[in-house]
């Protein structure tokens, strides 16, 4: 009797101290394309396109470190506008992600894995501009009469906020092959001649910018396990 209360309580400790296992790939390599946004001195903000390749490293299902390739257009203004501009762009980004199954426990069911493949992240991006389309803009202080707009060809840091979502594919036996990624990203720059206008005297603006596309993400590499408390 003793032998078997003894067994049964072994049992029931092993079982409340197991932890499920999830096998996942170490790297992944995502295509993606989408739309950016202006946020600048020129007014009705039009919509255009990015493309771009990025390299994951994954230290957790959940998670991940981002290089990330972007080449696309940021442009606003019209022709009856004071300012119009375009700025055909590339950019290269560093940025890390945090998943929030890295904090939920896992559970088998979908909205759960849904739930657990929602991430955050931030980071640093250099942008490469190339700003030919642009409209001059004069305008008088009690300084004189002055002409702003000019085509910039240069390169200036911007600061990424992002977040997204994974939905991955899975199959009978759980492995992950690929994942649909919605990204959104808004990029803080402390500059403002992304858009070639530099503005008035006096003027503290800066260029902000955001990007949102659909990537497909395949994971390949080394896998390894990560344990988790199941619910």
């Amino acid at each position: 009797m003793k032998k078997c209360t003894f067994l049964l309580l072994f049992f029931l400790i092993f079982t409340m101290n197991t932890k499920a296992q999830i096998e996942y790939n170490r790297f992944g390599i995502e295509a993606f394309g989408g739309i950016t946004t202006s946020y600048m001195d020129a007014t009705n903000d039009n919509l255009s396109t990015v493309f771009g390749g990025a390299l994951h490293y994954n230290p957790s299902p959940f998670s991940f470190v981002a290089l990330d390739i972007q080449v696309g257009t940021l442009q606003a203004g019209k022709d009856a506008d004071l300012r119009k501009f375009k700025n055909n762009y590339s950019s290269y980004s560093v940025t890390y992600n945090l998943g929030l199954g890295d904090f939920l426990r896992n559970n088998a069911t979908t909205w759960r894995r849904v739930i657990n493949d929602i991430y955050i992240g931030a980071g640093v991006t250099l942008i490469k501009n190339d700003v030919a389309e642009i409209k001059p803009f004069d305008y008088t202080t009690s300084d004189g009469t002055f002409t702003e707009g000019e085509n910039f060809d240069g390169t200036e840091y911007s600061f990424p906020v992002q977040a997204g979502i994974n939905f991955k594919y899975r199959t009978k036996k759980g492995k992950v092959p690929f994942a649909i990624n919605l990204h959104y990203q808004f990029n803080f720059s402390f500059s403002d001649i992304l858009d070639g206008y530099e503005g008035s005297p006096g003027n503290k603006k800066t260029d902000w910018y955001s990007a949102l596309w659909l990537g497909v993400n395949y994971y390949f590499g080394p896998t390894k396990i990560y344990y988790r408390a199941p619910k």
